[in-house]
This record gives structure tokens, C-alpha cells and sequence, in this order.
């Protein structure tokens, strides 16, 4: 495992624990943190793995669909949700 690759999922993992304290805590700042650092992670993936994504290698290509999905998903709860009174 690369550096950058090792820094793409400490972000990742990092901003799943402040987004998930937000939602404990449901305190609007920690959820949009932890989401802007789980965006930052998810993007350095993204890039460090979609050179590698060729054609030969189909199963990393799908986890990156997949991975991609998973993120806009979370953007989707994050937003969807009402706001605190």
C-alpha cells in the first residue's frame, strides 16, 4: 500500500467517525465536517485507483462504481435530512 493510498483511507475513515459522532450528537457542524473529509478520502482513492482501472482489471472498476455510489449515497442522507430546531 502506497502512501497516498494509506492517507486516502486514514481521511476516509477519519471523516466516517466525525460523521458519525454528528449523527449521535446531531449537531449539524460535525455531520458536514465528517462528510467533507469522507469526500476529500474518497476522492484521493478515486484518483489514485482510476489510473489503474483499465481495462484488464474489471473488479477494481466495479468497486470504484460502486465506492461512488456508496459516497453520493451519504451525501443524499446528509442532505435529506431536517433540520435541527
Amino acid at each position: 500500500m502506497t502512501a497516498q493510498t494509506a492517507a486516502g483511507v486514514l481521511l476516509m475513515l477519519v471523516g466516517f467517525a466525525l460523521f458519525a459522532i454528528g449523527v449521535r450528537a446531531k449537531h449539524p457542524w460535525a455531520r458536514s465536517g465528517g462528510l467533507i473529509v469522507v469526500l476529500t478520502g474518497f476522492f484521493v482513492l478515486f484518483t489514485m485507483f482510476l489510473w489503474q482501472a483499465d481495462g484488464s482489471s474489471a473488479p477494481l472498476s466495479v468497486a470504484q462504481l460502486l465506492g461512488a455510489a456508496a459516497v453520493f449515497r451519504l451525501m443524499a442522507s446528509f442532505e435529506s435530512a431536517p433540520p435541527d430546531p
